[in-house]
């Protein structure tokens, strides 16, 4: 691999995938070179990409490598709570470079954001990239992160979901529900008071998501949370009145303000956020910042 601070290098730290062949355009157009170690994948199980060991010590290698710019996921899928217990278990890990990445990531987000103070952009994956199956915006979005060409983004229009509403900051946190509600009684656990949490989600049956936010509130896990951003939560065509309703009733049991947008989740629009940013919510409108974050 070519020593410059340039490169991007793709982690598989969930589920395999096939390995893309193209170098990406809009990489080539930033002046980033896609790399991907020979080894990355692994036939040593059939739902994920390699083992832990080799999956945790690609993530330290490459946070240590100074020829690479950020780590990118190829995709998310399942295993990634595995290595946030080894992340979690870890001394020290300081932050060298951004990660990207969403879905099964969110494990790993949590365990390096709440033991390691890391700020992680939740984004698309190589694989979205590579099948255009999102929006190019988004992925330039996730590039001036990276390439700090911006320390502040915004998704605006959110749609009020209860009848609490006003302005809220806190630090920004969340990711895939299913994923995130594994989370609960482990030491990386989501810490959610005088936060902004976001969720997302896909295929789930609504009964299913019902379930999910009755435990994220029986549990105590979003006692004292300020505000609740639900993304997109595909589902089959069938479900999605079942998944709404289960979304609002949720909303109406909230005493915090709880809101709804397209803006990111598994669909065509996945707009970054970067998990650990300072956040507010305004006129209907969430600002997160992550002015003076040195790397």
């Amino acid at each position: 691999m070519a020593q410059s601070a340039r490169v991007v290098e793709v982690l598989a730290p969930s589920g395999p995938a096939a390995l893309p062949s193209s170098k990406f355009d809009i990489f080539v157009h930033n002046g980033l070179e896609l790399f991907m170690r020979p080894d990355l994948l692994s036939d040593i199980c059939v739902y994920e990409a390699n083992s832990v060991e080799y999956k945790l010590s690609h993530l330290v290698d490459a946070n240590n490598d100074e020829s690479v710019l950020v780590m990118w996921a190829l995709r998310g899928g399942y295993s990634s709570t595995k290595i946030a217990e080894k992340i979690s278990a870890m001394q020290s890990l300081p932050q060298k470079k951004f990660i990207v990445g969403f879905s099964d990531l969110t494990a790993i987000f949590a365990a390096l954001n709440k033991h390691h103070d890391w700020l992680c952009v939740h984004g698309p994956v190589i694989k979205q990239i590579e099948n255009g199956t999102v929006n190019p915006k988004c992925i330039e979005q996730a590039l001036d992160i990276i390439l700090s060409k911006t320390t502040t983004l915004s998704i605006d229009n959110l749609k009020p979901l209860n009848s609490y509403t006003g302005d809220v900051n806190g630090k920004l946190v969340g990711g895939n529900l299913a994923v995130l509600e594994t989370t609960i009684g482990t030491p990386w656990q989501i810490e959610c008071r005088g936060a902004i949490l976001f969720l997302e989600d896909v295929n789930e049956p609504g009964y299913k998501v019902d379930r999910m936010l009755t435990h994220l509130k029986q549990s105590g896990t979003i006692e004292g949370v300020r505000a609740i951003i639900f993304g997109e939560f595909r589902a089959l065509e069938s479900e999605v009145d079942a998944v709404n309703y289960a979304l609002i009733q949720f909303a109406n049991s909230m005493t915090c303000p709880v809101y709804k947008t397209d803006a990111f989740g598994h669909g065509y629009e996945n707009t970054p956020l970067v998990i650990g940013a300072d956040a507010i919510i305004s006129a209907q409108m969430l600002t997160y910042n992550w002015d003076g974050f040195k790397i």
